[in-house]
């Protein structure tokens, strides 16, 4: 009977994202002379998270051994930035994963654990998500996969919200640029006109801070768009958390600060008017009446 020969591989000491996969990762070894192949191969970059390394080890001598195979775990960490408010704290991967949103003072994660791209360009009917997240001077530099789009962002944190700002863009052939997509599985969701989706402690919105800007929510994701027919550059989208009572006294104040339309009724925010049933958040709003 032909043996088995071992093989020696000691599971590789942690890399991080961007890291590609060299000789350090890819050491196995056997006693006995042959050739590995490796999965991923020499070169790979692979993404944040614990992924798994294979070896198929075939020997020399096939009529005396049997072809072997090995598995190691290696642990991809992430570099991460974060951008908080009074009361939220934003969190995005360097490969451009949206990780977490976390509600300061309760502590709840308002972000879908999985995470998403906190951002995706549209370019000749495909969609690329965002796969890179950098600093670049006081800027951020999103890379868009291989669509060959990349932008810079700028990002701002205040008080009651972050802004984010479409700097500049290169590339072409863009249908289109989600500035901001966010994956927020709570309870109730503002219709497919506002981009605000909330549960009894906490509130998540995406305000355009222009016409040009589309906000939207489909299912869980809150997004907001930009078109080059009605120009990219410049474009800024302001994410807005907030405990639900006081998110309107907070979307007010965010109109103010951006000095946005925010007209009233009889003196009175028409979006707290007992007069208007159109409000970004009111205590009876469900999916049949979001958008009435």
């Amino acid at each position: 009977d032909k043996a088995t020969p071992a093989i020696i591989w000691a599971a590789p000491a942690t890399v991080t994202y961007g890291t590609a996969l060299s000789t350090t990762q890819l050491d196995a070894s056997s006693t006995v002379p042959g050739a590995f192949t490796f999965s991923p191969a020499l070169d790979t970059v692979l993404d944040a998270g614990c992924q798994q390394l294979s070896a198929t080890f075939t020997p020399t001598e096939t009529t005396k051994y049997n072809p072997a195979t090995a598995t190691v775990m290696l642990a991809v960490t992430s570099s991460t930035y974060a951008f908080e408010t009074s009361v939220a704290r934003l969190v995005i991967r360097q490969d451009g994963t949206a990780s977490s949103l976390i509600e300061s003072q309760s502590g709840e994660e308002l972000l879908q654990s999985a995470g998403l791209p906190f951002a995706a360009v549209s370019k000749g009917g495909n969609l690329f998500p965002a796969t890179a997240f950098e600093p670049n001077g006081g800027l951020y530099h999103v890379t868009f996969g291989n669509s060959g789009v990349t932008a810079d962002y700028s990002v701002t944190a205040s008080t009651d919200s972050i802004v984010m700002q479409m700097a500049a863009i290169q590339g072409d052939g863009i249908d289109a640029i989600q500035m901001v997509k966010l994956n927020v599985p709570l309870s109730n969701s503002g219709g497919a006109a506002l981009a605000v989706r909330w549960d009894s402690n906490s509130t998540v919105a995406l305000m355009g801070l222009s016409e040009q800007v589309d906000t939207e929510v489909a299912g869980t994701t809150l997004s907001a768009t930009t078109y080059p027919a009605f120009g990219m550059q410049g474009q800024r989208v302001a994410i807005v958390v907030a405990p639900t009572q006081q998110f309107l006294n907070t979307a007010q104040k965010v109109e103010h600060e951006f000095q946005l339309p925010s007209p009233t009724i009889g003196g009175v925010w028409a979006k707290q008017s007992p007069e208007v049933k159109e409000s970004y958040l009111f205590t009876d709003l469900d999916e049949s009446n979001a958008d009435d």
